[in-house]
């Protein structure tokens, strides 16, 4: 693993960036995408994609283009209105 830093280009600054531990800067981008959809709860990168900007250890710096898939949240809960028989 390495140590990359991650930013969103159109509402961020490099200052800004997210140090991420990640094997590549292909990876860190994903990592940061997922994260910033997990912190802000509005889900940009899954609604919409996006590009993150990535800069490595060495100072060499790549932007990548996100795409994503929204994942369904399923929830259960016990309907006491019911009667069960065995």
């Amino acid at each position: 693993m390495s140590r990359f830093w991650a930013w969103d280009p159109e509402n961020q600054e490099p200052a800004d960036a997210r140090l991420l531990e990640a094997v590549d800067a292909e990876h860190a981008a994903e990592l940061f995408a997922e994260r910033d959809d997990y912190e802000s709860a509005e889900f940009g990168y899954a609604n919409d994609g996006g590009r993150v900007r990535v800069r490595d250890e060495n100072g060499a710096v790549q932007t990548f283009s996100i795409t994503a898939e929204a994942r369904p949240t399923y929830t259960a809960t016990l309907d006491e209105t019911l009667e069960v028989r065995p």
